[in-house]
């Protein structure tokens, strides 16, 4: 790889890191929308490294299909983001029916899925996704299936046991590929809404939001003038297996 080659390689990394850390900004505290042009350069950079080294070059891999498809279901869920939250607007809820049998959200949904670690292990039906064949058809079964949505079951998760460092063992359940797909789906659907509305201080299981990010928080909250400064910790032992489910 010569150095103009490795120059675009570092410029599309760091304009990929920059568009997580701007989806993080524009989902969360400042909503600031006129930025969406930044997504559009990024992907310029991608393209262009991909034209001088081909899609896989020396172990680097992008897929310029999915960075295509990330940016335009990006701007669909921005017009999620801008409208008026409230459990009256049919708006709201209108436009999250039609991008929800949106092909590009499931299709990217599917991507997310298989792409995620543990994306290749099985459920209890022991279907894997390999191969762009197996992605467009589940693409095209998930379509079908929400267009008639009452026909869907969920089938049973698998539950796997993994070790704990204190010798115990933690309990999981793994749904199946096109339970997860539609997880996935959903997500892509709801967190425009609830990265808008939120409070800024939660960090738990949410995207670009880590426990350092909570911690960074906590010091700047205890340099302020408080008269009164605590800090509580707490875990709450086997919660998901103790609080109620109903």
């Amino acid at each position: 790889m010569d150095d103009n080659a490795k120059k675009i390689v570092a410029q599309a990394k760091a304009l990929r890191n920059g568009r997580d850390r701007l989806n993080a900004t524009l989902f969360g505290r400042y909503r600031n929308f006129n930025n969406l042009n930044y997504l559009s350069r990024g992907s310029k950079v991608v393209r262009r490294y991909a034209s001088l080294l081909g899609t896989r070059n020396n172990g680097y891999q992008i897929k310029l299909s999915q960075v295509d498809l990330e940016e335009k279901v990006f701007k669909e869920q921005m017009k999620l983001a801008l409208l008026p939250q409230g459990s009256d607007n049919k708006a709201l809820y209108k436009l999250q029916e039609k991008l929800i049998r949106s092909y590009n959200f499931i299709n990217l949904a599917v991507l997310k899925t298989i792409g995620n670690k543990g994306g290749k292990t099985p459920g209890v039906d022991g279907i894997i996704l390999q191969g762009e064949k197996n992605i467009e058809n589940m693409t095209r079964n998930l379509l079908e299936l929400l267009i008639r949505p009452n026909e869907y079951k969920v089938l049973p998760t698998k539950r796997v046991y993994i070790p704990k460092a204190n010798g115990g063992e933690r309990p999981l359940g793994i749904p199946t590929i096109a339970d997860r797909c539609l997880q996935s789906l959903v997500k892509l659907i709801l967190e425009p809404v609830t990265e808008t509305t939120t409070d800024h201080l939660s960090f738990g299981f949410r995207q670009n939001r880590s426990a350092q990010n909570a911690l960074a928080e906590i010091r700047y909250s205890l340099k302020g003038d408080y008269e009164d400064k605590f800090a509580f910790d707490a875990d709450i032992k086997g919660f998901s297996d103790n609080i109620t489910h109903d």
